[in-house]
């Protein structure tokens, strides 16, 4: 599992839980209003489980007002990639974000930049750490 969400869908309290089934995919479990309505499978691909004792999910879930973003790292090439479920309508497509690198370890956030609208998936992902003090380094992804 990885640190939950909570969020706003419409009028609905909302916590979003991430964590990552026997097949590798991540998965989203969605309580709404305190009753757990769906599971959905997310990635598309394999996810990378952390190299340390937790084995967690090598992936991070952002939440912006009703819209949920996922980044992680693709377990068969450690590349980052990134879906995203706008407005509660459904997860997309995933999209690689950054090729050619190893991120062992990832965590995002919204990123606004004062006094403007427009604004970013910001992330800290670290290379080739193995579970030990690594490479880190941050990328965004513009959203608006």
């Amino acid at each position: 599992m990885i640190p939950p969400v909570y969020h706003r869908v419409g009028s609905s309290e909302t916590i979003s839980v991430a964590y990552l089934r026997a097949t590798n995919h991540v998965a989203v479990a969605t309580i709404r209003d305190g009753a757990l309505t769906a599971t959905t499978t997310v990635s598309d691909r394999p996810v990378a489980a952390d190299y340390g004792a937790s084995r967690q999910p090598i992936a991070s879930l952002v939440g912006d007002g009703g819209d949920l973003y996922l980044l992680y790292s693709d377990a068969a090439t450690l590349d980052v990639a990134t879906d995203r479920n706008l407005a509660g309508a459904g997860w997309g497509t995933d999209v690689t974000v950054l090729s050619n690198v190893s991120a062992h370890w990832i965590r995002g956030g919204i990123v606004r930049a004062p006094g403007s609208p427009s604004k970013s998936l910001g992330f800290v992902w670290d290379m080739g750490s193995f579970g030990d003090l690594g490479d880190s380094h941050y990328d965004e992804v513009r959203l608006s």
